[in-house]
């Protein structure tokens, strides 16, 4: 065990079934904004019953069937199983999964030796705490992994699935319906013990071609990633195409976090305040691309990237 009292059972690479093809997907300016910021990180915790909550059971019964459906559900959103690459000869940065190229997600199976109920429970407890249930996202000079998965087992209480996401493939929306979609197959591989059919409504679309850009935000946004690089790192100089994530990790000394639970009412609330700011954003009637770029300045600077985000994507052709 380590300092977290976490130990690690096995790493596995999970890939889509066989036959799948190589694809590519490019990045659109939405996605080019975030391409080297740190990813997202989720923590989802399940209680087991107590004939499922002893650690055999678990490692021969749980994880065999989280695995399964998990390679099914890379079926559908191919991209997730692959890597961001940016060769000399693009001149953008692009997803690729190649299964003849080692391509596929990161899962830990681990186990903890903590309280579960201390681990979830609301009140405030050590930032370091929770982050030993995250996994590692990788990323190197020339590509960026976009997803990884961490299972940990609690035993005789529960498991944890972290999952650690690339913020310039991944969003709360779609990383959402990726996991709706692999509980929904692991669910029917319980039920029925077969290969079970996605879906239609939790089938992700990556159609790039609806998001039109006309005025080269994709180009700029680039070539503003390679200038912030030459300065901020000098001796990087010559590799501006680096993809590895940025060296700035977050606060876990000394901080804290807690869970709060909203209510109906503080939903409609949230709500309410967000209608209001959308209000004043159609307020500036932005006509071009050039006030467009002018509101995401303001926007970012008022730390209202993801209310602009969605504005944009709602006017865009």
């Amino acid at each position: 065990m380590d300092s977290n009292n976490i130990k690690i059972h096995q790493h596995f690479k999970v890939i889509p079934p066989p036959s799948t093809q190589t694809s590519t997907t490019p990045l659109t300016f939405f996605d080019i904004y975030w391409l080297r910021f740190h990813p997202v990180e989720r923590i989802f915790f399940y209680t087991l019953p107590n004939s499922q909550s002893h650690s055999s059971f678990f490692y021969q019964n749980i994880v065999p069937k989280l695995k399964t459906s998990l390679s099914l559900t890379l079926q559908h959103f191919l991209p997730l199983a692959g890597k961001i690459i940016w060769p000399s000869d693009s001149p953008k940065p692009f997803i690729q999964f190649n299964p003849n190229d080692d391509d596929g997600v990161s899962l830990l199976i681990a186990e903890s030796d903590l309280d579960f109920n201390h681990v979830i429970e609301n009140s405030p407890h050590e930032t370091s705490l929770s982050h030993s249930f995250v996994p590692h996202l990788e990323s190197t000079d020339s590509f960026a992994s976009i997803i990884s998965f961490q299972i940990t087992l609690y035993p005789k209480s529960g498991f944890s699935i972290g999952i650690s996401t690339h913020h310039a493939v991944l969003d709360g929306k779609s990383s959402t319906m990726f996991l709706k979609a692999w509980a929904y197959l692991c669910n029917k591989i319980i039920e029925t013990e077969e290969s079970p059919i996605l879906l239609p409504k939790l089938e992700p679309s990556f159609d790039r071609e609806i998001i039109k850009d006309q005025n080269g935000l994709g180009d700029t946004f680039t070539s503003n990633w390679m200038e912030i690089v030459a300065k901020m790192f000098p001796n990087e100089k010559g590799n501006e195409r680096c993809l590895k994530i940025l060296p700035f990790q977050p606060k876990l000394d000394d901080y804290v976090r807690a869970t709060f639970e909203l209510t109906r009412e503080n939903l409609n609330k949230i709500k309410q305040r967000v209608l209001s700011m959308l209000d004043n954003i159609f307020a500036l009637d932005c006509k071009d691309c050039g006030r467009i770029k002018a509101l995401i300045a303001v926007n970012l600077k008022c730390g209202r990237w993801d209310i602009c985000e969605a504005f944009l994507l709602g006017i865009l052709d």
